[in-house]
């Protein structure tokens, strides 16, 4: 066995060596001077690598001041100190670097072999002085500097001044320089040669196993021979073949995003970090599968799979029992081990069965035996788990082991494997976590030749390390670290480290020419590159186009080509559907659209639109929709996105600039006036004395029903008073010059809000008797007794007074207000458990529902939420006799956000402000919710509506049951006494649409749970479930208190009736919660298991994977809780071991994972003799 080495610490002690000269100088020519020389008065240098990989150097000066007075040539050198990456750095010391100072510099040691080496990195210098025998920190400079053969040293000339600190120069002072290396990233293949992935959320994990795997080539060679095509439905090879290849031949970071989505995997499972360990296992089975009938089959067994034996032989009998089995990896205990080999020592540790535990031998009863393993054959790439982390029944949480634990880069297996022959191994790889047993980050040291030289993978930076610093840095333990001291020493400090070896990877030293062997251009297959570039290139149009389109600003026009003719409120559409059209953005019928590039102003739009319109052209800005559109001038000098953020632009000119074209607004090929101009005598020069301002024309008039259209947008400047604007108006109407003779009310419909009442539009009324001043534009005075200012954008709405008017007539204002009032809701139902399998009561309601769930209802936008629940329960009551007090209303911020109930009769508050109507709501959302209540509201509110489901052994829904219980001290046992005696009658009652016929509770149709009496009490078990993952967390005793979980949505509570069968397990045997559930799915289902109290953990395993054809791997699940909830979550795998399950895990529930694709065995029978049994089997 191999001698086992000490750990270099990397803590480097010198005094300072006499230098004879200085192989590379300063970048800047010295005078002649003295070579540099030893200090007499220095007293030590040290220098320490962190754990981060930078360095930090201390030099320590007993008195400097004598060099300052004797020696102003001389200059200093410091011994060479590294950082992590192998660079050679020393500090350069000039006493008087100028007359007044003392200079300081840090240089870079460059290679004349390789002289265009360069390297970033960030120093920070610090001087400390003694003041009053207390060293004490007084200068602390920095900087960045791009070091290099010619630029190799950099610092400051001015770093100590004489004038300040010549006092305290013959006393000790120490400088401490801190050197902090650039880490490459995108351009790490150019610097470096090898290239890193990028971490999509947090993928460190899966990052730092794919570079191991990559590297491997005689893997990456069978992964290329996998037959793959664009088309596969299974996109996991073609994922991976993709990164190899990015890996091998781009010089940007690959992307992990194709193989994160072939898993099945969400943006939102990017975000949660999942152990290397069970990836690595993911892939095995998966790989293994989709390589069998390929070129590359049998490539995972070749490389990865071992042998072994597991043996129990009797000391006084000829009996021996023994299983062989394969495996892809070892676990090795980190607790109670310091190195590799005591883990090894411990993993073949021979178990003595004496005593209680005698070994029941067939044919010779129990005897006295021992048990053990031995390892057959040890696969070439040897992967060893590192258990860093285990379980702390005192914390009774997961806890990371952080403490030293020994490994090398050389290793003799021989004795811990039964076959003769040669089982060197070289370390590879050391995969390393940084965090505790919550949360932390995962990267990876290679050698990817494995001839001494190691590089660090952290995503997507890569970078040279030394090895010695590679060891230190993953070995875990306590760091030792300098520090500075008042006394004036510089002592050795420890800190606390949370960053350790995780994964150890070897490669079998007489293979590693066969598994390393550079991949040639046949290697590759052809379809691979071909899929690479056509991917490649689709992925950079896809690119190109996104960045063209976020280079342009959309904008959308109006003129009145489009203008003429609307018979709605305001001059377009609002930007929603709530009008039963399409968004004003998205309806190419309603508006033109022009794109432009982002970043210009708005003389540029003007520029853009004059290339399709001839004359005169004035630009506005608006806001979509049917009131206060805020119609403004386009400020030409300004920024043009702030101006049209959530506006659309509208052109005023006298030419026609749009017509229609497949149903698009396009600009007019030929621009000619036409009767349908916008000319008016607005574009002349400006009239002195008077502002002109544009105004859209509207006419209302009543044939069989109200009819309203724009007939005219323009500028106007000429009309004195109401008189003379409604004989335009009618000109504009009747398109000839006669004489108005008609009495004609006018509307002014102002672009802006309403001041009184916000809920209606800002329409004011002038009777046809009625005469007023106008005046024109902001600079007129405000409207006062007998004059009206008139603005930009207002509307002018004539509506001719008939002589008889039918009884059904309304006018222009109360029919525009109509069409701004009726509004299209969709309301969707709510029902929280059916995704899971569990139902509400409106859910078992609403299932005899001839049509869909979502209600599309009309509402006033000044409905109350009062209202709003009559018409959802006018809606239902096709179908069922529902009462407004049983609805509940919900909405939802953002399609992520939760559901938030509103209050029946205050409404929600949002911004510190009432909404109490559909306009408030509408406001910030457009996703309204509905859900029915078994009982009014007036009962529910003073009591609790309970809901109790009857479950199989599935925990799946059988029949759902509610009740509803008085706001008191409940338990199971208050809420279910009176059900022992009287088979839940008038109690527990299950879903009867008919009931609601009448509203008193003591009236209701009522069901017993069938089969269910006093004498079968004992079978009916009842237990609480969390939502959504539906797993047990407690079985439930008569006495528990339940008022926490009645009201919180994220707890069930359900019951079983169990068999005669299990009843009689469950006497015998002990129980645990068992959770089913697919990796990277959301596939999950909950049953109760019973084994025998002796039953080891490795014979549960066995039991699990028997009902499986596919390997499948046996979770131990933790708690986690959060304030309204319990989350169970994977911690770790349940070890192969002969420990006794219920003496270490008697209250943790465990987890079955299985791969993508399994096959059930169905076939499964209870059998009493077996040691486990499982229910329901």
């Amino acid at each position: 066995m191999q001698k086992r080495e000490q750990q270099s610490n990397l803590l480097n002690i010198f005094k300072r060596p006499r230098s004879d000269s200085l192989s590379n100088s300063p970048q800047k020519k010295l005078p002649e001077r003295s070579p540099a020389t030893e200090n007499p008065s220095s007293s030590n240098f040290r220098s320490s690598i962190l754990q981060n990989g930078d360095a930090k150097a201390y030099w320590h000066f007993k008195n400097i001041k004598f060099n300052i007075d004797n020696d102003k040539d001389m200059f200093f050198e410091s011994p060479k100190f590294v950082t992590g990456n192998g660079d050679k750095w020393n500090i350069l010391l000039w006493p008087c670097k100028t007359s007044t100072s003392i200079g300081v510099y840090l240089q870079l040691e460059v290679n004349e072999d390789n002289l265009t080496y360069s390297k970033t990195a960030t120093a920070y210098f610090e001087a400390y002085f003694t003041i009053e025998n207390k060293l004490e920190r007084k200068i602390t400079l920095s900087l960045n500097h791009k070091f290099d053969f010619a630029y190799r040293d950099s610092g400051f000339e001015n770093f100590v001044k004489h004038s300040e600190f010549l006092a305290y120069l013959n006393r000790p002072f120490v400088v401490e320089v801190t050197v902090s290396p650039a880490k490459p990233h995108e351009d790490s293949k150019e610097l470096i040669g090898y290239n890193g992935i990028v971490n999509e959320g947090t993928t460190c994990y899966m990052n730092s196993l794919l570079q191991t795997l990559y590297f491997l080539n005689y893997f990456r060679k069978a992964v290329y021979a996998m037959p793959t095509t664009l088309k596969d439905q299974d996109r996991l090879p073609l994922s991976l073949q993709m990164i190899f290849y990015h890996l091998q031949f781009c010089n940007t970071p690959a992307s992990t995003r194709e193989l994160l989505t072939s898993f099945g995997w969400n943006s939102d499972q990017w975000n949660i970090q999942h152990d290397v360990q069970e990836l690595n296992c993911i892939l095995s089975d998966h790989l293994e599968n989709k390589m069998k009938n390929t070129p590359a089959e049998g490539t995972y067994s070749k490389l990865f799979v071992g042998k072994m034996e597991s043996f129990i032989k009797c000391k006084n009998v000829n009996y021996t029992s023994s299983r062989t089995e394969n495996f892809t990896d070892i676990q090795l205990n980190v607790e109670g081990c310091d190195n590799i080999y005591t883990s090894f020592e411990k993993y073949i540790e021979i178990e003595s069965l004496i005593g209680d535990n005698k070994y029941e031998a067939e044919g010779f009863g129990k005897q006295d035996a021992e048990k053990g393993v031995m390892f057959l054959d040890l696969p070439p790439v040897l992967q060893l788990q590192l258990k860093r982390f285990e379980y702390d029944s005192y914390l009774d949480k997961m806890v990371k082991l952080n403490h030293k634990y020994n490994f090398y880069e050389e290793i003799d297996l021989g004795a811990y494997v039964k076959t003769p022959g040669k089982w060197n191994y070289s370390l590879f790889s050391i995969l390393v976590h940084k965090g505790n047993a919550v949360a932390g980050h995962y990267f990876s040291y290679i050698s990817p030749k494995l001839n001494g030289e190691w590089y660090i993978f952290n995503d997507d930076s890569v970078d040279r390390v030394l090895f010695p610093y590679v060891k230190m840095s993953s070995l875990g333990g306590d760091l030792i670290e300098l520090e500075v001291r008042e006394t004036g020493l510089i002592e050795e400090i420890q800190t606390k480290n949370e960053t350790c070896a995780y994964m150890l990877v070897y490669i079998k030293t007489d293979m590693k020419n066969t598994i390393l062997e550079d991949l040639t251009g046949t290697d590759i297959p052809d379809h691979v590159k071909e899929i690479f570039d056509s991917e490649n290139k689709r992925r950079k149009d896809e690119l190109k186009q996104k960045a063209l389109k976020d280079s342009l600003l959309t904008i959308y026009i109006l003129s009145a080509d489009i203008l003429i003719g609307w018979a709605f409120p305001g001059i377009s559409g609002y930007d929603n559907d709530l009008y039963g059209y399409e968004k004003f953005t998205l309806d190419s019928g309603s508006r033109a659209k022009l794109e432009i590039k982002k970043g210009l102003k708005g003389r540029d739009l003007e520029s853009e639109i004059k290339k399709h319109v001839s004359g005169t052209i004035k630009l506005w800005t608006f806001v979509p929709g049917y009131k206060n559109w805020q119609f403004k001038r386009l400020i030409l000098n300004d920024t043009l996105f702030k101006q049209v953020k959530d506006r659309a632009v509208y052109i005023e000119t006298e030419k026609n600039v749009f017509e229609i074209f497949d149903g698009e607004w396009k600009f007019c090929e030929d621009v000619t006036k036409t009767p349908s101009s916008q000319g008016t005598d607005g574009f002349d020069d400006e009239p002195s004395g008077a502002d002109k301002v544009f105004l859209v024309f509207k006419w209302y008039e009543w044939i069989n029903g109200p009819s309203i259209k724009i007939i005219k947008a323009g500028c106007i400047s000429n009309c004195p008073d109401i008189e003379a604007l409604r004989k335009e108006v009618y000109k504009f109407k009747t398109n000839n010059q006669d004489e108005c003779n008609k009495k004609i009310r006018v509307y002014i419909e102002k672009s802006t809000e309403n001041p009184v009442n916000p809920h209606e539009l800002n329409i004011s009324v002038i009777e046809s008797f009625e005469n007023f001043e106008l005046h024109f534009g902001t600079k007129s005075p405000h409207s006062a007794i007998g004059k009206i200012r008139l603005m930009s954008g207002d509307i002018i709405i004539c509506e001719e007074i008939l002589e008889n008017t039918p009884i059904e007539y309304v006018s222009a204002k109360d029919y525009l207000n109509s069409l701004y009032q009726n509004v299209y809701v969709n309301i969707n139902y709510y029902n929280k458990y059916l995704k899971f399998g569990f139902e509400s009561f409106s859910a078992q309601v609403l299932n005899t529902m001839p049509e869909s769930y979502i209600l599309k209802l009309t509402l006033r936008l000044q409905d109350s939420i009062n209202e709003v629940k009559s018409q959802v329960a006018k809606a239902l009551n096709g179908c069922f006799n529902i009462d407004s007090d049983q609805i509940l209303l919900f909405y939802t911020e953002n399609p992520h956000s939760n559901y938030i109930q509103i209050p029946c009769s205050e409404g929600v508050t949002y911004n510190k402000k009432p909404c109490k109507t559909v306009s408030d709501m509408l406001k910030f959302t457009n996703s309204l919710f509905y859900d029915i209540l078994p009982f009014p509201m007036k009962l529910a509110e003073k009591n609790y509506v309970v809901f109790i489901s009857h479950v199989n052994e599935k925990f799946s829904l059988v029949k759902q049951y509610f009740k509803l219980v008085e706001k008191n001290e409940l338990t199971l046992e208050t809420m279910l006494s009176e059900y022992f005696y009287s088979d839940f009658k008038d109690k527990m009652c299950e879903v009867n649409i008919n009931y609601l016929e009448n509203q008193d509770s003591s009236l209701l149709k009522t069901n017993p749970i069938p089969g269910f009496n006093s004498s079968t009490s004992d079978s009916l078990v009842f237990y609480l479930l969390n939502h959504p993952q539906n797993a047990i967390i407690r079985e439930l005793s008569l006495n528990d208190p339940l008022e926490s979980y009645l009201d919180n949505p994220n707890y069930l509570l359900c019951f079983r009736v169990l068999s005669e069968c299990e009843l009689s397990l469950s006497k015998s045997q002990s129980k645990v919660f068992i959770f089913t559930y697919t990796k990277g799915s959301d596939r999950y289902s909950s049953e109760v298991g019973y084994f025998d109290i002796n039953i080891s953990c490795k014979f549960v395993i066995s039991s699990l994977s028997q009902r499986y054809e596919e390997k499948i791997r046996v979770m131990i699940f933790m708690p986690s809780y959060f304030n309204d909830r319990i989350e169970y979550k994977p911690s770790r795998p349940l070890e192969e071991t002969d420990e006794k399950f219920f003496d270490k895990y008697a209250d943790s529930p465990i987890g079955i994972e299985l791969p993508c694709t399994y096959v059930y065995k169905n076939a499964m029978t209870i059998s009493f003799a077996a040691r486990d049994i499982i229910a329901g089997y």
